[in-house]
């Protein structure tokens, strides 16, 4: 399936802020990575940075040893660049999806290779900077090709979503042990009309229950057969699982794909169409739409939360237009307490900036750190820095 950027009927609601609301940030580009077909990395993934005692972590999709992508440290204060892994090693994954830290040790999914070619699930050790794929998924019965999902860690297991395979070949909820290795399929998820089916986000734990999206799916009808994706739930203890609310397309989300951020009791989300930022509440579970936020929401990289405020990135939004016609993206902030939002920084074809910020950002003392997929001086991306 391919994704369009059309907005589904009703949709037409969300607009951007003109172009002078923009400038009121300061960014910085920090780092260039190196173009396509180079062996230092290049092309960050859809997964934000994580911050660990200062430095900065994340993976890349190309560069490295075997130019199938990499896991790098990043230190903001020297701007020194460090590979700590490369994919794509005999029975390796490839393609990660970004990382979670837990326990001293990084997790994370590719969306490639392993024994199969269909994804993986992997753990590095900090400590020895050695690399172990826990998992190989296998499609048929298992789960195959988790998209842009990084792992959660609850009650010592390892909880994600892959796209596809599971027993109807539309995706599945997976647990993983990460002493073990030992994998668990809790759901397979069927297009049936109701069910959701193709899971990219990865999941949220409020309270004990773990929360995510499809992108497909529900019974939403204005997204043709497809359906306009869900919010579901699912009981880590019994395998329990629920659709909660189905996305309709109109003056709502559609398609949602980045993970759902749990703030201050709520959960937020964005979706690749739609017409805001969208908010819902695990108790009463009732499902409201910021949509007078006044910035077009079209993520794939999940909000954070910061001083009353969700800060996200559009990777095709913004007030510059970058090759191939395209917007070159933007980072946008929402008043979760009143929906007023505006764009923070809008991304430029200057030579320097990045442009499709396709990952969520990370707050390092009041900095907001964020990746670009393309641009920069040498056209694989770029690390930058935005101080609201």
């Amino acid at each position: 399936m391919t994704f369009s950027y059309a907005v589904c009927a009703g949709a037409a609601a969300a607009i951007l802020l003109n172009a002078s609301a923009a400038t009121a940030a300061r960014e910085s580009v920090v780092y260039t990575f190196c173009g396509p077909g180079s062996v230092c990395p290049s092309e960050p993934s859809a997964g934000a940075l994580i911050e660990v005692r200062g430095e900065l972590y994340g993976t890349t999709d190309g560069g490295g040893q075997f130019l199938r992508g990499t896991l790098y440290k990043f230190d903001p204060a020297t701007r020194r660049m460090t590979v700590l892994h490369s994919f794509g090693g005999s029975g390796d994954g490839i393609g990660a999806n970004g990382l979670l830290h837990a326990d001293g040790m990084f997790y994370g999914t590719t969306v490639a290779g392993g024994a199969f070619d269909k994804g993986t699930v992997f753990a590095f050790d900090l400590k020895t900077k050695s690399e172990t794929v826990l998992h190989s998924f296998g499609g048929s019965g298992d789960g195959a090709n988790p998209e842009i999902t990084v792992p959660i860690k609850a009650g010592g297991l390892l909880y994600g979503a892959t796209a596809w395979g599971g027993a109807y070949g539309d995706g599945t909820v997976f647990s993983v042990d990460p002493g073990t290795g030992a994998e668990t399929v809790l759901h397979s998820f069927q297009n049936n009309g109701s069910d959701g089916f193709s899971p990219w986000a990865g999941l949220t734990n409020s309270h004990g229950m773990l929360y995510g999206t499809t992108v497909w799916g529900g019974t939403g009808t204005q997204c043709a057969d497809e359906g306009c994706g869900t919010l579901y739930s699912i009981n880590p203890q019994n395998s329990a699982y629920a659709v909660l609310y189905s996305f309709t397309g109109i003056d709502d989300a559609v398609f949602p794909m980045a993970s759902l951020l749990h703030y201050k009791g709520m959960l937020y989300g964005t979706s690749l169409d739609g017409v805001g930022v969208f908010s819902f509440d695990p108790q009463t579970q009732i499902e409201t739409m910021i949509k007078d936020s006044q910035v077009a929401t079209r993520s794939m990289g999940a909000l954070i939360g910061r001083h009353g405020k969700l800060y996200g990135t559009n990777p095709d939004e913004g007030h510059h237009t970058c090759l191939g016609g395209s917007m070159c993206g933007d980072v946008f902030a929402v008043d979760f307490r009143n929906g007023g939002g505006k764009v923070v920084y809008a991304l430029r074809n200057n030579g320097t900036d990045g442009n499709d910020p396709e990952a969520g950002l990370v707050d390092v003392n009041g900095v907001l750190y964020g990746t670009t997929v393309l641009g920069g001086a040498r056209n694989g991306g770029t690390i930058f820095t935005v101080k609201p």
